[in-house]
């Protein structure tokens, strides 16, 4: 080291001599003299040869804190924002080709069914009310046919989603057009699918049906009347 010269801390890491000047600092390294800048850091391997720091970009802009894609990484986001949404739509349409599992307002035209246009709603206790004092009005049981067997509401007529086609005959819509009520009774208080069955009968002419709230467990709870095997 020069004499008058600063001490400079030399490191050496991954076979790299690490060197952080001061102003004014003279030192010697592989038997030359160096003077390094205040804050810069100079780098030289440990075979003697130096490396200093790229020079600041012009503009002021970090370099290392730039995204830049690739062409293939553009071409792979390109194929997935084409690819997703068409998938997504083929499948929904795949999904309702399943009789099981089709919705009526998909590809259809339809909404869902909504309450004053598809159905009402209505409690165990007026449900009750109006099969004791109107005699055409007709019930609806959409449940499955095993639980029907077992236990279901006076003159009920059972009526399957599912089975819509084939249960629904001429006869029992002539009698649907000329109850002055339709009551629909179902197994789950969310009612979906008799709000389905519902948005059905309307499609074919009928009034807004009522959906019983709570379905056949609410009747049963509140001790109605019920009976068994076929009507």
């Amino acid at each position: 080291m020069a004499r008058g010269s600063r001490v400079v801390r030399v490191m050496c890491m991954a076979g790299q001599t690490n060197r952080l000047a001061f102003r004014g600092a003279v030192v010697t390294v592989a038997g030359k003299s160096r003077c390094g800048l205040l804050g810069r850091e100079e780098r030289q391997p440990c075979d003697g040869h130096a490396h200093h720091d790229p020079e600041p970009d012009p503009r002021g802009a970090d370099r290392h804190g730039r995204m830049v894609l690739s062409p293939p990484m553009r071409r792979e986001t390109v194929r997935d924002i084409v690819l997703y949404p068409l998938l997504t739509v083929v499948l929904g349409a795949a999904a309702n080709l399943l009789p099981s599992r089709h919705l009526p307002w998909w590809g259809h035209g339809q909404l869902p069914p909504t309450v004053g246009t598809d159905f009402q709603w209505i409690d165990v206790a007026s449900a009750e009310t109006l099969r004791e004092t109107l005699p055409s009005a007709v019930f609806l049981d959409a449940r499955d046919p095993k639980q029907f067997l077992e236990s279901h509401v006076p003159g009920a007529v059972p009526l399957s989603y599912s089975e819509l086609n084939s249960q629904l005959t001429e006869a029992l819509l002539d009698r649907l057009h000329r109850a002055d009520a339709v009551i629909l009774v179902g197994e789950t208080e969310e009612a979906d699918v008799e709000q389905l069955l519902a948005q059905e009968l309307r499609l074919r002419g009928l009034a807004p049906p009522h959906i019983v709230q709570g379905g056949f467990p609410a009747w049963q709870a509140a001790g109605l009347a019920v009976e068994r095997g076929r009507p």
